[in-house]
């Protein structure tokens, strides 16, 4: 990775559904990826994992994967750029960069996100943080009496999560529904 220069490129997020490779469909940034790296350039779309619930009859929590910057794709580069070639690709709508000229990315950056892609993403940097609690999260109550109060979650079931409160200067475990807390 130290011998690449990365750039970050804008690409067309067309259609709801993203892209087909073959008979798979994935997202637009997947299919991007793949894209360029079929044509000798190493690329990647940082993702981050969050958990959904379903409704309805089939009703559960799922695991889904986003990417974590949405409508980008990093490429890296072994030597120089043709601007021209890589411009002509129909998916690449526009480059990162200062006035008009495209600027790397650091490659401590890339690297930062390289690791933190593929992981489950820490609640406080997640869009959906309610919904990816586990046992001995830090958590902060937004709503009801105990709005602002800050505790660790004890115990999961279902929708609630059980917490340690001081009431009254006593410690005491109390549910609370998790569309009430934030991760601290």
């Amino acid at each position: 990775m130290t011998d690449q220069t990365w750039y970050a490129f804008r690409i067309a997020r067309s259609g709801p559904a993203g892209k087909k490779f073959g008979d798979e469909l994935m997202p637009a940034e997947d299919w991007a990826a793949r894209m360029m790296r079929q044509l000798g350039y190493q690329a990647f779309t940082p993702i981050e994992h969050r958990t959904q619930r379903r409704r309805g009859k089939r009703k559960g929590v799922i695991a889904r994967s986003y990417p974590m910057i949405p409508g980008y794709l990093f490429v890296g580069f072994s030597g120089p750029v043709n601007w021209f070639d890589v411009f002509s690709l129909p998916w690449i709508v526009g480059v990162v960069g200062w006035g008009d000229r495209p600027r790397p990315i650091p490659a401590q950056g890339v690297l930062h996100l390289q690791t933190q892609s593929d992981a489950n993403i820490p609640h406080a940097q997640s869009v959906i943080t309610r919904k990816s609690f586990q046992i001995g999260d830090a958590v902060l109550i937004e709503d009801g009496p105990f709005t602002g109060f800050e505790s660790k979650i004890q115990d999961i079931r279902g929708e609630n999560a059980t917490l340690l409160v001081e009431l009254f200067g006593k410690s005491t475990l109390q549910d609370f529904d998790l569309a009430m807390l934030k991760a601290a």
